[in-house]
């Protein structure tokens, strides 16, 4: 009998949240939470789609904060912690927050180190939420770039500075491989509009999480030079889709096995349309890509699922 054939199913869109630029996306074990995004400036909604049922779910949000986007979601096991983000031009924020999908309730947690941030990344390995680089706009309105790291810790909620990475990266993508951090793509510039070819990264920046050490990878993406990707992590392999080099807007993704730092293309059977700035899970069986601005700014109040991955 011929393997079923991979290829992209939309997914319901009935009941889902109508904000979908930029939003915070994790993925629980059994459901896909989708949590602000732009261009919702109030308090921020929340929404859990169930891949088993292709259902949504309006979930409580009682005591949210401000609405936001680019505020580098993290799953903690029981909640979700987010630090950071804003709603530019010129306002960002540094504080951080929990929220519990089963409570439907938001708390605030100790402030982010640092100054306020946008664009940064977060990832957690054993215990601790570890979030670098991105940009913010402080002073008198002069944008800025970083590349600190800052380490959260879950059981205390306390943040400790961490040893700074390679690059100013910014509007990047991570996942977690055991105890190493992967960093791709992004832009070291604060202007994501605009910027020149040579300000695309194409490489790894990789910490080890165990020794706080970094390690620059160099690797034949077939993708071109982007930010603003989608990504997700199987266990084996990471799933990367979308993105953008300032007004492009692109809608191809490839498969990284970062085992032996090779890459395969990524099934384009009805593929979902461009876009930059979207979420996206993996569920076990599915990459889910959620949301997202499209072609002339066109929000996609939509995702997709890509399923039968060899």
């Amino acid at each position: 009998m011929p393997a079923p054939v991979p290829q992209w199913q939309a997914i319901s869109t009935v009941g889902a949240p109508t904000v979908a630029t930029c939003p915070m996306v994790v993925w629980t074990g059994t459901q896909m939470l989708v949590l602000g995004g732009r261009p919702d400036q109030s308090a921020m909604g929340a929404h859990a789609y169930n891949p088993a049922t292709d259902s949504w779910t309006t979930l409580g949000s009682t005591g949210a904060p401000a609405g936001r986007w680019h505020a580098a979601p993290v799953w903690d096991g029981t909640q979700v912690m987010i630090s950071g983000g804003g709603i530019g031009p010129n306002l960002y924020y540094a504080e951080s927050y929990k929220y519990n999908p089963t409570t439907g309730a938001w708390a605030a947690t100790t402030l982010r180190g640092g100054f306020p941030r946008w664009g940064h990344t977060q990832a957690l390995y054993n215990g601790q939420i570890y979030s670098y680089a991105g940009a913010a706009t402080v002073g008198a309105g002069v944008p800025v770039l970083y590349q600190d790291l800052y380490k959260y810790t879950v059981a205390n909620a306390q943040w400790a500075a961490g040893l700074a990475g390679p690059k100013m990266r910014n509007v990047h993508s991570a996942f977690v491989r055991g105890n190493l951090i992967y960093h791709f793509g992004g832009v070291l510039s604060t202007d994501i509009n605009s910027p020149t070819l040579a300000q695309y990264p194409t490489d790894f920046d990789i910490l080890d999480a165990t020794n706080e050490t970094w390690t620059t990878l160099a690797t034949a993406s077939p993708l071109s030079p982007r930010a603003q990707m989608a990504v997700a992590y199987t266990g084996t392999k990471a799933l990367f889709f979308g993105g953008n080099m300032g007004a492009n807007i692109y809608g191809d993704g490839a498969i990284y096995d970062p085992a032996t730092n090779t890459w395969a293309s990524m099934p384009t059977l009805n593929a979902p349309v461009a876009r930059r700035c979207a979420g996206a899970v993996w569920t076990g069986t599915k990459f889910i890509v959620w949301g997202g601005t499209g072609v002339g700014g066109a929000v996609q109040i939509n995702g997709s699922a890509l399923i039968n991955i060899q």
